[in-house]
């Protein structure tokens, strides 16, 4: 072949569709009448090199996610062990019960300073502080979250 006789070549390619086997390939090339046969030999997959050749005429088969190199790959495996995983699983699940645990207090607390706090004479609603003062639930409310955030924050281990 030659670059010209090369631009008025006409034929078609009737092969297997993709698949991930590197090592077979079943295809024909069919010029008018005549078939010849491609074995593997004659495939360069993605990615080679084809070194010591000054031309190569060739005819792309399989392109994109399609190619053959593509099928064959695989998704690259976890280097985490499942000790790790279920460890991880395991904090998550004692935060999400501290923050539950404290979301529960901060709400049942809002509402105690809202409505029973006046009510507790014994310790002295009149005589209050901004943190404690049943005319600001809300505040009292966000202020006891974060003190029982931080008197729960022990239920997840430092080592963890």
């Amino acid at each position: 072949f030659t670059e010209k006789t090369l631009c008025d070549f006409s034929g078609r390619i009737e092969c297997e569709g993709p698949n991930s086997r590197l090592y077979q390939f079943q295809g024909n090339l069919v010029v008018g009448a005549k078939t010849v046969p491609i074995s593997p030999n004659m495939v360069i997959l993605r990615g080679c090199l084809l070194q010591n050749t000054k031309r190569v005429f060739g005819a792309v088969i399989y392109a994109g996610h399609e190619s053959k190199i593509f099928k064959n790959a695989t998704q690259t495996p976890s280097k985490r062990s499942t000790v790790e995983r279920i460890v991880d699983k395991v904090i998550l699940f004692m935060f999400a019960l501290l923050f539950s645990m404290c979301m529960c207090g901060c709400v049942f607390y809002g509402f105690w300073t809202a409505n029973r706090f006046p009510d507790a004479w014994y310790l002295g609603p009149f005589k209050t502080e901004s943190q404690y003062d049943p005319d600001k639930p809300v505040l009292s409310a966000v202020t006891n979250f974060i003190t029982v955030f931080i008197l729960y924050g022990y239920l997840i281990p430092i080592s963890l």
